[in-house]
Formats: C-alpha cells, sequence, structure tokens
C-alpha cells in the first residue's frame, strides 16, 4: 500500500536522496515522527486484517479438505476421456467446483498434469470441451471472479443453481 506524499516527505527529500536531521528545525522534525508513526499505526491495522484473513482462509481451507471424499485410485480411470474425469470429479465431490478445484483433484492422478507448470492452461480447453458438450455447465455466480462448473442436473429450468448445490458453495 503506498502511502500519500507528504509535505514532510519533500523536507526530507533533496537531489542527492537525504537530508541530514540536524539540517531540519525541530517543528519538521516532530511533524516527520508523527507522520512516520501514522503511517506505521496504519501499517500495523492492515496487517491485522491480513492475519485475520489468512486465519479465516485456512479455517476455510482445512473445512474444505474435511468435507471433500477422497477420490479412491480404484475408481478412477485414466483411460476415461478428459470430460468425463471432470464428471466424474463433480459426481464423486457431489458440490460445484471451480477450475483450480477440479485440477487440484484430478492432479494426483494425471501425470500430465503433474508435470505442467500451467496446468489451468493445459486444462482449460478440456474444460471447455465438457461445458461445449453440455455434460458440464458454466455457472456465474455474482460478485466473484469466474465461474462455477456444475452438472446441468443441478439446475432448475431457469439456469439456476438448486439450493441444495448453493448452499455448498464456499467463500461466497
Amino acid at each position: 500500500m503506498e502511502r500519500e506524499r507528504k509535505k514532510s516527505d519533500e523536507l526530507i527529500a533533496k537531489e542527492d536522496g537525504l537530508l541530514l536531521l540536524e539540517s531540519m528545525d525541530k517543528v519538521a522534525i516532530i511533524k516527520k515522527y508523527l507522520d512516520l508513526e501514522a503511517d506505521l499505526k496504519n501499517a500495523r491495522n492492515e496487517i491485522e486484517i491480513l492475519r485475520r484473513l489468512l486465519i479465516k482462509s485456512s479455517e476455510q481451507y482445512k473445512f474444505l479438505q474435511a468435507t471433500n471424499p477422497h477420490i479412491d485410485q480404484s475408481d478412477y480411470d485414466k483411460s476415461w476421456s478428459w470430460v468425463n474425469k471432470i464428471v466424474f470429479v463433480l459426481k464423486k465431490i457431489n458440490r460445484p467446483l471451480r477450475s483450480s478445484e477440479i485440477i487440484e483433484f484430478i492432479t494426483p492422478y494425471e501425470p500430465v498434469l503433474q508435470r505442467s507448470h500451467y496446468r489451468a492452461q493445459a486444462f482449460s480447453a478440456n474444460l471447455n470441451k465438457a461445458v461445449k458438450y453440455d455434460r458440464v455447465k458454466a455457472y456465474k455466480l455474482s460478485g466473484s471472479r469466474g465461474y462455477y462448473y456444475v452438472l446441468p442436473a443441478w439446475l432448475d429450468i431457469n439456469g439456476q443453481l438448486a439450493k441444495q448445490y448453493a448452499d455448498k458453495i464456499f467463500f461466497k
């Protein structure tokens, strides 16, 4: 977070970058001190907000891990098409998922994704194919970036997500 440039900054800034405190008058030093103290207080408040956000995200991640079933190796078949693999994950997890979540579940079973540095790009064509063939629907949740991917059976006639599945979306 960049702070506003203040008059006291101009007193400190000089062509060579430094102005010694001895050459500053008492009022300028006090003003600079108070400005720095206010900046420090703002930084501490921001750190506290980010710390709370990290704790909340960590708790939500642990909840997400605990509520997601483990995909057993015997249930998963590497010879399936990518579209079938995506549908399998959605059925197994039984809740709307973002593309990153689908990738997270498939990666341990797919060497292609494990070796890829750009998993999302490698996977997006397959996800788009699943949407194109209407095996999966891209569901836009207002106020969020990107899409959640859902099975067509989870949507009502108006294209709205059924309440039982909408309640399963994390990080609303």
